[in-house]
């Protein structure tokens, strides 16, 4: 009888102790997927985004947009702290390489969700036919675009002028701010000869199980928001400031 309970109680522990392990190891392969891919993107964006070009022509070099409310988490302790916003903007902006321009965006669908895939806009097009690409950006359906990355919580883009602060006004002829109240941030238009000095690349990550379950409850959209905003701890951060290669000081004055 003593032998049997001792036995039990090992068989107890061994297996409360494999449960353990393996609860950790799955973590660790969860925050291993999301830092990958959260890195990938933020790497790519910057990329892309320092290689940013003014037209010099009447058209839109730069843009900005906000088109869904954020959402907020509460970080614990429960209403002792700011809940954090997350907002999902998109971004267009124009390259030029080799005397051809390319029109290249990037958005979150659905936006109004809460939670979504990060899609790539990119088109070979005349710098005359730029706000024809603006508008196909906004218009196009996401099965028309390249996909990036699922699970984004939080797509943030802030500009910076020349001397390295956070663009919060009509600082210049060419260069529009517009504050948002919900979410705190500006919607963005930079032509002609204007770009922003750098950008600030801010990007969330939601888990994948977390991002699964909420899956699940997109019937029924304010319980699958409210889902969200209580899972603050399931969100990953990735926040990078890029240089803007080909910017005009002139725009600036």
């Amino acid at each position: 009888m003593v032998a049997v309970a001792l036995l039990t109680v090992i068989i107890a522990g061994l297996l409360m102790m494999f449960n353990q392990t393996q609860r950790v190891f799955r973590g660790s392969i969860t925050q291993t997927d999301v830092l990958e891919a959260g890195r990938a993107t933020t790497d790519m964006l910057a990329h892309e985004l320092e290689q940013a070009a003014a037209t010099r022509l009447n058209v839109t070099n730069f843009l900005v947009s906000i088109p869904a409310a954020p959402l907020l988490q509460e970080l614990p302790p429960q209403g002792a702290n700011a809940p954090r916003t997350n907002i999902l903007q998109a971004v267009f902006f124009v390259t030029c390489v080799n005397q051809q321009w390319y029109a290249i965006g990037y958005r979150v669908d659905p936006p109004n969700a809460g939670v979504g895939t990060l899609y790539r806009y990119y088109q070979n097009v005349p710098a005359s036919w730029i706000p024809n690409a603006l508008t196909n950006f906004f218009g196009a359906p996401s099965s028309t675009l390249s996909r990036v990355a699922d699970g984004i919580i939080h797509f943030r883009v802030r500009a910076y002028d020349t001397n390295g602060y956070w663009i919060q006004g009509n600082i210049a002829t060419n260069i529009f701010a517009q504050y948002d109240p919900p979410s705190g941030e500006f919607r963005y238009a930079f032509w002609s000869n204007a770009l922003p000095v750098a950008v600030e690349v801010e990007l969330g990550v939601l888990e994948p199980p977390v991002r699964e379950r909420f899956r699940s409850l997109t019937n029924n959209m304010t319980a699958a928001r409210n889902f969200l905003s209580e899972r603050p701890g399931a969100v990953h951060l990735f926040r990078q400031r890029i240089p803007i290669r080909n910017v005009d000081p002139e725009a600036y004055r």
